[in-house]
């Protein structure tokens, strides 16, 4: 983020909890990052266009029936955004273990994460670098995300030659 204006900051916390000594624990994870915006969104700007002409094609009708600058879309002037994607992150894990016997454990992760991308995820090489142009939606700021749930569970049985390992797991990503 070197071509920002703005900062970015990560923050992040951990809770072991052991519960049931060398048989049972928890442990919670939470992080939080918002890395600040890099790419600019410009505008070159565009003149007033007048479409009473095609208006009149699409209804049928001859030629100057309607009065010059009865379908206008104004003049846009030029304007550049500065940092437009800018993300912020966050998310949560809970991981837990438990040893039923010498023999036989059970390890369960649960993950959920957000991520919001406030502008598209793209830029325009031809605009120049760290730019891009929304020519078809130039007012809006645009945006992106992904939510993403995880989940798994371990099942470990060990016998003195060999060991019974089953892994099953879940995921959802919007």
């Amino acid at each position: 983020t070197a071509h920002s204006e703005d900062e970015s900051y990560h923050a992040e916390a951990t809770l072991n909890l052991p519960l049931v000594a060398d048989r049972f624990g928890v442990r919670l994870v939470a992080y939080k990052d918002d890395t600040a915006g890099f790419v600019d969104n410009v505008f070159a700007g565009q003149g007033e266009i007048d479409y009473s002409p095609v208006g009149e094609a699409l209804l049928g009708l001859p030629p100057g029936s309607l009065p010059a600058g009865t379908l206008v879309i104004p003049e846009i002037p030029a304007f550049s955004r500065r940092d437009v994607n800018s993300e912020e992150t966050w998310g949560v894990r809970l991981a837990a273990t438990w040893k039923a016997s010498d023999a036989l454990s059970f390890d369960l992760s649960l993950a959920k994460q957000e991520v919001s991308l406030n502008s598209e995820p793209f830029t325009t090489p031809g605009a120049g670098d760290y730019t891009q142009e929304r020519l078809a939606d130039v007012f809006e700021a645009g945006e992106f995300g992904e939510e993403l749930d995880l989940a798994s569970l371990t099942a470990r049985y060990d016998w003195s030659a060999v060991s019974l390992v089953s892994v099953t797991s879940w995921t959802e990503m919007n």
